[in-house]
């Protein structure tokens, strides 16, 4: 079972459907595995590895962190932008959210 994540501001289906495709990373073509690995380097630049295990383990933000030296708050950008990035949102755009209530 797939669990939306809050903070990024996808439907459902588009965050499962990235989420799964980056977990089934050595089951797709050549072409897929490429904008995988080219996204991770895109968004996390020398902290590529660590978004890339992100992506395509299903290990929590913790366990890599700890691991590559990189902190909590910044996996949890790397892993936003890479949604946002992956289907072409801008971080920008996607910040505003509609207003509820007043």
């Amino acid at each position: 079972m797939f669990k939306k994540l809050r903070g990024i501001h996808l439907s459902y289906e588009r965050q499962g459907f990235t989420r799964f495709v980056c977990l089934t990373y050595d089951e797709q073509p050549q072409d897929v595995k490429d904008r995988i690995l080219n996204l991770c380097i895109r968004v996390a630049g020398d902290k590529y590895q660590a978004l890339f295990e992100l992506m395509t383990t299903q290990k929590s933000v913790v366990s890599i962190a700890g691991k590559y030296f990189v902190s909590n708050s910044s996996m949890y950008n790397f892993r936003r932008k890479f949604y946002y990035t992956w289907w072409g949102v801008r971080i920008e755009k996607a910040k505003k959210l509609p207003k509820i209530g007043n």
